[in-house]
């Protein structure tokens, strides 16, 4: 470099030669492009067309090439020298190969990549190739520009695509769309991808794009409606799944069903049914959607298209929110459909939904007490099949019970009759008695009792009202339906009866409002491990009391056993167990049990034997259907590294 300079600045007679630079270059690093490109400013009119193209492409390569750790004012000397090199080349006449235009796009700054871009589209004895498009896109979305400018370089791209100036095939455009997203996806930001997705959807109407070779790729949707889960945005993530089944249920020429590139079907369900379309909207589009699978795995024979459970329940669920005499028959429909594809028994839970379904169609779609045979068929059913009932189908029989017109046939209403009891003591049986089903059991006798005589009604009457008092649960609203159900001279002996007695039993709902406002309270207000000896003793006070725990009373005891002190853990861990059991055993099992259970877990079992805990549980939720997003990262916290890699190759989450 020294000898070069005092060649340059002194004697002309001995000025450098093209041999003395081309020696000069021969053993100047490459990645010092600043000087590359002054030395090759000097030599563009005394070397061949051939050599310099061939030396300037070079260059162009070693400015494309990353340097993390240099300056923004060196960088924006790159970009610049690659932009003369560029221009000699063009001025010299030489041609412009789809490498030159890639790495002139790579070394430019965030400023300049547009308007660089701007200049090589502009440019019409130039085929700019596709891969320059791409390195151009992605260079915009690693830079902080604009949106705007990440969407009309996207679109310009598949603008030009579509006019047939690219010789690309369609899986460019798929890996194009599917790195876009995964860049947004990475940044957290559904709304641009939804706006990206929207500009690909727009790409397959425009003329000239071979529709039934490009597709958008199921990932891309399912990165979008991700996003929208992880914001809780219903309307956005129901406007998105109405165009993903648009762009695949109502085209004949796609063969391949988006949704099982989905992470979870049900999770699409699940997050269906939280929308803010009416009911009648979210049943449709849940019902397109699994009458599609069950149509594709009958057809394909493969299991990969077969609905689970969750698919299914997820649907009784939206039919059951309709209230139509069609939504119920479909409700029915599907349960049947569920047991025979599936082999499987349903939950309480599923049955409890189609009995919601008939419950809620109009009284005027049925004739007589045809409400009351239909759920009763299915209350018959559940009892062949082993399905245990619980509280709501207790309560869904009464309201079925109360329905039954007092005209009806003597035979239907005395099994009414016999079924309200019944109903009424299985809830009493399983300790969820409330005032809410001891209502609806009045309501029913306010009909179905009619026909008896007056004795015999006011004995029954007065038998139920009796059990109301002694629960804690006859209430203002209890009191008035209970009165219209005897004789005025009767309810009056029997309230009398009431006022002399001062019995007093805690009731559910008191001992679970104790227990959260002891889980939730500060900790420095219990001594180490006093949320969870208070929590256990007052769940001893509920047995001696028979007052029966619910879901509520279970996931209480979850939240409390992570606050266990080192000597009650294994007692703990025993507790944690058996409340995860039990409303594993009653279906009412939901996510947020489960995530209480793996927060559970870290704070009560050694490394040693958590891993094996975790497994197991983490199984039960998979199998549940109930692995949210959320759920996954907290069973992850609690396993080890290998543990989890296991698990997840095993069961695929």
């Amino acid at each position: 470099a020294d000898i070069l300079f005092h060649m340059e600045q002194g004697d002309p007679s001995k000025a450098p030669n093209l041999e003395t630079y081309k020696l000069y270059l021969s053993v100047w690093p490459k990645e010092d492009f600043f000087e590359v490109g002054r030395v090759l400013s000097k030599l563009g009119e005394d070397l061949g067309n051939e050599e310099l193209s061939n030396t300037i492409e070079n260059a162009l390569a070693s400015l494309a090439k990353d340097t993390p750790n240099a300056t923004p004012i060196r960088n924006q000397e790159r970009g610049a020298t690659a932009l003369n090199l560029f221009l000699q080349a063009k001025s010299q006449g030489i041609s412009v190969t789809p490498t030159m235009c890639i790495n002139l796009m790579r070394p430019q700054p965030v400023d300049s990549i547009s308007k660089v871009f701007d200049y090589l589209e502009s440019l019409t004895d130039v085929s700019i190739p596709f891969e320059c498009y791409a390195s151009t896109i992605f260079l915009l979305l690693d830079a902080r520009t604009t949106f705007e400018e990440k969407k009309a370089i996207v679109s310009r791209t598949l603008k030009r695509y579509a006019g047939g100036n690219l010789l690309a095939e369609s899986t460019d455009i798929e890996s194009l769309m599917t790195g876009i997203m995964q860049e947004l996806a990475y940044q957290g930001r559904p709304s641009p991808m939804d706006a990206i997705l929207k500009i690909f959807e727009e790409f397959k109407m425009m003329e000239g794009v071979p529709v039934e070779k490009v597709r958008i790729p199921p990932e891309c949707y399912n990165m979008v409606l991700n996003g929208w889960m992880e914001e809780g945005d219903k309307y956005k993530f129901g406007e998105t799944l109405n165009r993903m089944m648009k762009d695949d249920l109502a085209s004949e020429a796609c063969q391949t069903s988006l949704l099982p590139g989905l992470v979870s079907i049900p999770k699409v369900f699940q997050m269906l049914l939280t929308t803010n379309s009416p009911a009648e909207r979210i049943a449709r589009k849940a019902t397109v959607i699994l009458d599609d699978m069950l149509k594709r795995s009958k057809s394909s024979g493969d299991d990969a298209w077969k609905p689970n459970e969750a698919c299914f329940e997820h649907t009784l669920t939206a039919l059951s929110k309709v209230g139509s005499s069609e939504a119920a028959e479909k409700a029915r429909d599907y349960l049947t459909k569920m047991i025979r594809i599936l082999h499987c028994q349903p939950s309480t839970g599923a049955f409890n939904k189609v009995m919601l379904a008939i419950i809620k169609a109009p009284d005027s779609s049925f004739s007589g007490g045809d409400k009351y045979k239909r759920i009763n068929t299915l209350w018959r059913r559940m009892k062949s099949m082993g399905v245990q009932p619980d509280v709501i189908t207790c309560k869904n029989m009464l309201r079925a019970c109360s329905a039954v017109p007092r005209n009806d046939d003597t035979d239907v209403i005395m099994s009414a009759r016999n079924m309200t009891l019944q109903a009424l003591k299985t809830i009493r049986a399983i300790g969820s008695a409330d005032a809410g089903s001891y209502g609806l059991a009045a309501i029913a006798f306010s009909s179905l009792l009619k026909d008896l005589a007056p004795d015999d009604r006011d004995k029954i009457a007065k038998t139920v009202c009796r059990l109301c008092y002694e629960d804690g649960f006859l209430n203002e609203k209890n009191s008035h339906l209970f009165r219209n159900t005897m004789r005025l001279p009767v309810w009056e002996e029997l309230a009398e009866e009431f006022s002399t007695h001062t019995k007093h039993q805690p009731s559910l709902s008191e001992c679970n409002k104790t227990m959260y406002a002891i889980v939730t309270a500060h900790g420095k207000a219990f001594e180490p491990g006093g949320k969870f000896t208070r929590v256990r003793a007052l769940m001893e006070k509920m047995q001696k009391a028979n007052v029966e725990p619910d879901q509520t009373t279970y996931k209480n005891i979850l939240r409390a056993c992570r606050f266990a002190a080192t000597d009650y853990k294994p007692e703990a861990v025993n507790l944690t167990m058996e409340a995860m059991g039990a409303l594993r055993k009653s279906g009412r099992a939901d996510a947020g049990a489960y995530g209480l259970l793996a927060k559970a877990l870290p704070a009560l079992l050694r490394a040693d034997k958590r891993d094996k805990v975790a497994m197991a549980a983490c199984r039960f939720c998979v199998e549940d259907g109930l692995l949210t997003e959320q759920n996954r990262e907290q069973f992850k916290s609690a396993m080890s590294k290998s543990a989890w890699s296991e698990f997840e190759k095993k069961y695929h989450v």
